[in-house]
């Protein structure tokens, strides 16, 4: 077991970033109304996420709801790179969702 290589064994020690952001959408509402009670919508988040990164070079990662606001994200923060894993950006088939969701009628 000491003698198996593994190209992949010290990849993330060799690029760990400097600073790791993690953000929920506690509300389920494709954070249209951010992520707290503070950040409270979605420019709010913009601009929460851009004093944050500041003079950091940017990756954003996501899944689902979070594979959407990873890509808007890395776009308004001029991200490298982003990785969305199975993004939903579509509420085409949750209509009668949007109608009972307070938190995506606006």
């Amino acid at each position: 077991m000491h003698n198996d290589r593994y190209e992949w064994l010290n990849l993330c020690a060799a690029n760990r970033p400097s600073l790791e952001i993690y953000i929920r959408d506690i509300w389920l509402s494709w954070y249209v109304r951010g992520i707290n009670s503070e950040i409270n919508n979605y420019k709010k988040l913009v601009m929460f996420m851009k004093d944050l990164t500041k003079g950091y070079v940017v990756r954003c990662v996501g899944a689902s709801s979070g594979g959407y606001i990873a890509n808007i994200l890395a776009m308004e923060l001029n991200a490298e790179i982003s990785y969305c894993f199975v993004g939903r950006f579509s509420l085409k088939n949750h209509f009668d969702h949007l109608n009972t969701n307070i938190f995506l009628m606006q």
